[in-house]
């Protein structure tokens, strides 16, 4: 089966580690976490629990910010080993594992591309008011 590693930067995301990397528990190969500065105790939270809550191997690199999003996920990205890559911001989690899991086992070699409904707006009580499908 080809291997499959997940990028995200970072900065000062403590409060968003454990819900991000659990979510996606089982269901990687790699993850690389780029780090843009932080200064809340991210750093030391995933030296010391990030393997263990994800399940693989994490690689936790640093990036100096240069006000660009983009470079900073390009340097996580230029780090991967894996036959393929996917990005996430900290703030988002991995909803229908299982559906996530039957892909990369059955389908994830013949697409280039994966897309998913992605959960965006929420009400007052939790409820979804904007959703639509992102890659």
């Amino acid at each position: 089966m080809k291997t499959l590693a997940l990028c995200a930067i970072l900065k000062n995301e403590k409060h968003n580690l454990h819900q991000f990397l659990s979510s996606y528990q089982g269901c990687l190969d790699h993850v690389y976490l780029c780090d843009t500065g932080s200064t809340d105790g991210s750093i030391e939270w995933i030296k010391e629990n990030a393997e263990a809550v994800v399940g693989c191997p994490v690689t936790l690199m640093h990036f100096p910010w240069v006000n660009d999003f983009a470079a900073a996920r390009n340097h996580s990205i230029s780090q991967v080993k894996e036959d393929y890559w996917m990005w996430s911001d900290l703030d988002d989690v991995l909803h229908g594992k299982e559906f996530f899991l039957e892909w990369k086992k059955s389908a994830m070699h013949l697409y280039e591309m994966w897309f998913n409904p992605y959960y965006y707006g929420f009400d007052d009580k939790g409820e979804c008011k904007c959703k639509f499908v992102r890659e």
